[in-house]
Formats: C-alpha cells, structure tokens, sequence
C-alpha cells in the first residue's frame, strides 16, 4: 500500500463536469423532484455523478493498493426515540443501538475509465423491543463505471438502498412496518460539444416492501430522461428536459401507471460561492384500470423544483430549497407536496462544527372515501467533531411534528443521537 495522492482528470471528464450541475444537501430525505419517478432518478444521477467528479479531483482514499484507492470506516450510534412508531396517541419509546461499517473503492482503469463503489450497512437494535432489530443499506450505496467515447461521457451505474425510517415519507403514521428495498441501475450519456450539449438515459427501478403490510407496494418501472441545452460558462447552462415511466406492481391491489413531464431548467453559478438550481414544468400520469382499488383520475399538475447553495464563508455554507412534485402515494395511489427546507453547516474550529435545519411540507394523499390533507414541520441540529483524519463523532437533535384532518394520524417525534466514526 502506498499514501493517498491525487488522480490527474482528463480534458474530456472535465468538459462534462461543466455541465453537471450543483446539487445542494437537504434536510428531508429524498427531497429531490420524487413526483416524477424518472426525473427524480435523472437529478439523483447529476447528484452522485457531482459526488463522483470530487473523489476524482480530491481523492479522499486513504490506501491503496497499485492504483486502486479504497477506504474503511465503521461507526457506532446510539439513539433515543420517544415516538418510535409515530403514534399520536400512547407513543412508545426506545433506545436503539447501531452499528456500522461501510467501504469505498475507486480505480482509475484509465485516464478516460474510472469505477467507483460504495457500500455503507448497520444493524438497527431496538432495545426495549417496540421494532423488530433490522438491516439496512445506506441510501448513497451505489457502484458506478464512468468512460469516455469521444466528447461523450456514459456512465452504467446501479444505485441501492434498505431503508425502514419511518420519517423519510410524510404520509406515514401510526405504523412500524413501512419500508423496504430500493435498487435503480441504469445507463446515462452527455455529449457536450461546446457551446451546446444533450443527455439521455435509461434506468429500471426496483422496490419490495421489508413488510406484508405494504406487499402492495411493490413495483417497478421503467424510466427514460433526456436533456437538450446551452452550455454558458462554466457550472452555468439552461434548456429543456423531459421525462416518461411506467410503472408496474407486483400484486394486482393498485392500478399501474404512465408519467411524462416536460419542462425547462436553469442550473447557474452566479458566482464563485452561490450556485442555483432551477426546473419546473408540467407533469401527466395516466393510471390503468387493472387492480382491485379504484382508479384515481389522471393527474395534470405543475411541479417546481428550486435550489440555492450558498458558501458564505470558507467556514459557513447554506442552503435554501423548495419542491412542488406528486409521487407514488404510501396509503394511495399518489400524494401531492410542497416542501422548503433550509440548513447550514458551520466549522467552528478545526475540531468542532455545527449544523442545523428546518423543514415544512404540506401534503394531500387523495383516497376513494376521504382525502387527507396534512402538514409536518421540523428542526434539527448537529455538533460533529473531528478529532483526526481517523476518528470523529457527532451529537444530533431532531424534531418533528405532523398534523392530519384525518384523525389518529398527527404526531410529535424526537430524536437525540451520538455517533462515533473511524476510518482505516
């Protein structure tokens, strides 16, 4: 093994990575454009990819072995919640122990070739017993195979995740079932000969409920994106998207569905430190009449997605964003949201940092007998600590509260955390 060092990036990468936008961290999970399955997956893509192009210039490995750079790290949280099931009456407490490790791997096959990989796995254990102890995947798990063909980036990527956090989704309450697997692989391209630049791709997107409860939820799709634009300066470009899936279920419970949006977007570094994200559009989704529940309309509604990052200072960054978007409903066939969230993070020191945050999403899930209608809002904060290259920890503090017209469906969640970390 030989010491971390830098991996040189070729003229051809670097034209790419013009192109890929900035894409802010939010504080709700998942709070990209979920309304359209298909573009939710195509921003996900621009996400990692920015990721991605930070390990190659960086290259944060601490070993390698020939020029292959891998990491190891594990960790242990300890976690208080005093609403585990989201209930609003009789809430439950407990303490939950998790362990954790994960690993990451990055091999410049050539300077127009790279892999990547990351896997990050814990085992959740609820000690007072009001969850059954679980796995589970970290939502950044992905492997990635980046080449170059000219002026022409393809990437062959396959994204993962086991998950059973209740609060990810608004319209979950009153349950400790709802979860499961989530797997997206696919293929994208760019092509970029300045000043112009198009990209494309195709994803297949699997989910299967960790619980009978929600057996009905199982699914796939199929999704197809493509982009069409005006590269202006560098971080800076603006055209038009468009995206289409269908989606199929398992069981024959709920009706499957076609969606297609059509939009413009706008991603712009307005300067060196604030960058903005822009997309808005129309969505259509189209429901077949092949499952026991009754068919909803077809929906037509607009969907918004904006984002600003902003690094204040070398020490003070934050973020601002809000989201208007319709996705696959928990309870329903769909839910409509608009959700704006705002957070910081401060280095305070060389060892202390301090981040916080602050959300609020107002839902409509429609049913066949009632529609309910419900709004969370929440805050959070974090003081991590990085005492070395090797070791750290983190206290955290989240608050959550949702209200419903719907009774029985409202509740208030805390959360007080404390993770260590160590990476090999």
């Amino acid at each position: 093994m030989i010491p971390r060092r830098s991996t040189p990036v070729s003229a051809g990468l670097r034209l790419a990575l013009v192109s890929a936008p900035i894409i802010a961290i939010n504080l709700v999970p998942d709070a990209e454009l979920r309304a359209q399955e298909a573009l939710r997956t195509a921003v996900e893509g621009d996400r990692n990819y920015q990721n991605r192009r930070r390990q190659a210039i960086e290259s944060p490995m601490r070993m390698y072995a020939g020029p292959v750079g891998f990491s190891v790290g594990a960790g242990l949280g300890l976690t208080y919640d005093d609403n585990v099931l989201l209930q609003e009456n009789d809430p439950q407490e407990d303490y939950i122990i998790a362990p954790s490790a994960n690993v990451g791997l990055f091999w410049p096959i050539t300077d127009r070739t790279r892999l990547n990989l990351g896997i990050g796995v814990s085992y959740e254990i609820y000690t007072e017993g009001t969850r059954d102890d679980r796995f589970a995947l970290a939502p950044d798990s992905n492997i990635a195979f980046d080449f170059e063909i000219g002026r022409t980036l393809v990437t062959l990527y396959d994204t993962f995740s086991f998950s059973q956090d209740l609060l990810e989704q608004g319209e979950v309450s009153n349950t400790g079932d709802y979860g499961g697997f989530n797997n997206t692989a696919g293929v994208r391209a760019i092509w970029a000969p300045e000043p112009l630049f198009a990209e494309g791709g195709y994803s297949w997107n699997l989910f299967i409920s960790s619980e009978d409860t929600f057996s009905e939820l199982d699914r796939n799709s199929h999704q197809v994106f493509a982009r069409f634009g005006q590269i202006i300066a560098e971080q800076t470009r603006w055209g038009a998207e468009a995206t289409g899936s269908e989606t199929l279920y398992d069981a024959p419970v709920r009706n499957d569905f076609t969606s297609i949006s059509v939009g413009p977007f706008l991603e712009w570094q307005a300067t060196q430190s604030l960058n903005l994200s822009l997309r808005g559009g129309w969505t259509w989704s189209m429901f077949d009449d092949n499952g026991t529940t009754t068919p909803p309309e077809d929906v037509s509604v607009p969907y918004v997605g904006l984002t600003v990052d902003h690094q204040l200072t070398a020490a003070f960054r934050h973020n601002l964003s809000a989201i208007r978007e319709v996705r696959v409903g928990v309870n329903t066939e769909y839910v409509e949201t608009f959700t704006v969230t705002y957070g910081f993070n401060w280095r305070l020191t060389e060892l202390i940092g301090f981040g916080a945050g602050a959300f609020y999403e107002i839902g409509e899930e429609p049913g066949v007998l009632a529609t309910e209608e419900y709004d969370r809002v929440g805050a959070n904060f974090s003081l991590p600590f990085q005492f070395n290259e090797h070791l750290s920890a983190a206290l955290g503090y989240q608050h959550t509260v949702r209200d419903s017209n719907t009774d029985g469906r409202g509740y208030t969640n805390n959360r007080a955390t404390v993770t260590a970390g160590y990476t090999f």
